[in-house]
């Protein structure tokens, strides 16, 4: 609970500021890029959690990996954040940030696990479809998972519809494990 509400404190002053400084897209796509590059790399975030490390190499190294990639407001905001011990709550802020983003742009997060991987084609009609109901813009993501079988699973806000042959499969063994026999009938 306590890192919801650091993350929601930290990401709505970066919300404002990078939207009252016009920034506010070049840091969605920073914060996407940090999201990912702390998800993939267990030792960056090692190094960073380590108290014994002094704060001031922290942010050296930081800089060093994102100078040329994200923007400066970006980065600073990421030296003030690990100055003030809060860098264990990054993806906190990073994905509570996002969803102030999807938000205030009118977006809706979607996502689709299919066996195979979609074509370009087949994801351009599920985002018009989903758009004509939600009446929003979509992000889809793409998950495979090939133990589907077939047909996909579709996540978006809080309803899942699943079509896959995988959960098919399972109803019908559930229903085939009910013994409607009655002797003497």
């Amino acid at each position: 609970m306590k890192n919801i509400r650091i993350a929601n404190r930290y990401s709505k002053a970066l919300f404002s500021l990078s939207l009252e400084m016009n920034l506010i897209d070049n840091v969605r796509d920073d914060m996407f890029l940090i999201s990912d590059t702390f998800k993939e790399s267990n030792e960056l975030r090692r190094f960073l959690l380590n108290p014994i490390i002094k704060d001031d190499k922290k942010i050296k190294i930081i800089n060093e990996i994102f100078s040329n990639n994200i923007h400066n407001f970006t980065l600073k905001f990421i030296n003030i954040i690990i100055r003030k011990n809060r860098f264990i709550y990054i993806d906190f802020i990073a994905d509570e940030f996002l969803n102030l983003y999807r938000r205030y742009k009118n977006i809706v997060l979607a996502q689709i696990q299919t066996a195979s991987k979609l074509n370009s084609s087949s994801k351009e009609k599920i985002i018009d479809i989903l758009k004509d109901f939600t009446k929003k813009d979509i992000e889809l993501t793409e998950e495979i998972k090939k133990d589907l079988i077939g047909g996909f699973i579709l996540k978006i806000d809080d309803i899942q519809y699943d079509t896959s042959l995988k959960s098919k499969l399972l109803k019908l063994t559930k229903e085939f494990s009910i013994n409607i026999y009655e002797k003497g009938l």
